[in-house]
């Protein structure tokens, strides 16, 4: 997962080759109000990452924000599976008070270090992007709204270390 950053513009698209073909890359999501925050495109695909870094506008109208190719390897992305604890039945629950067993933890509570940390995410439309890249089962319908992304980020066991 690589994300760049627009030098100049909150709004900038510009056309690469990525083997052989024109593909239109935009940079958008920028804002000039309370501060300027220039448009950013992210991608997960090698391809395309390759054709920008190759290309004559890397570092003069745009550059990666993520400069550690090393970053995207350092971070497993592993789909988390939720699995629901089976009911207890009365014998369950005798047995259990006859060994002295406690409960077992409510289930949403996540040890924090068992979370998947993500950094380079900083914005809603970013969170909003990895999670389309990285799970393909998902549409951007599923996403709309900041409370939709980090409920969905605590399902999958995700956080985003740069979003606050």
């Amino acid at each position: 997962m690589a994300t760049y950053q627009s030098i100049s513009y909150v709004y900038f698209a510009t056309n690469i080759q990525v083997n052989g073909k024109t593909v239109r890359i935009t940079f958008k999501e920028g804002f000039t109000q309370p501060y300027k925050y220039n448009g950013t495109f992210t991608t997960p695909d090698p391809d395309i990452i390759k054709a920008l870094e190759s290309d004559r506008g890397f570092n003069s109208l745009y550059k990666r924000l993520d400069p550690d190719p090393v970053a995207d390897e350092r971070i497993p992305v592993k789909p988390a599976i939720p699995i629901a604890p089976k009911a207890k039945t009365n014998t369950d629950q005798a047995a259990s008070a006859k060994a002295g067993a406690t409960d077992d933890p409510p289930v949403g509570d996540t040890d924090p270090k068992d979370l998947i940390p993500v950094i380079g995410i900083t914005s809603f439309q970013q969170a909003k992007n990895y999670f389309l890249a990285t799970f393909p089962e998902l549409k951007s319908a599923d996403l709309k709204s900041i409370e939709l992304v980090k409920q969905l980020a605590a399902e999958k066991g995700i956080i985003f270390t740069d979003w606050v």
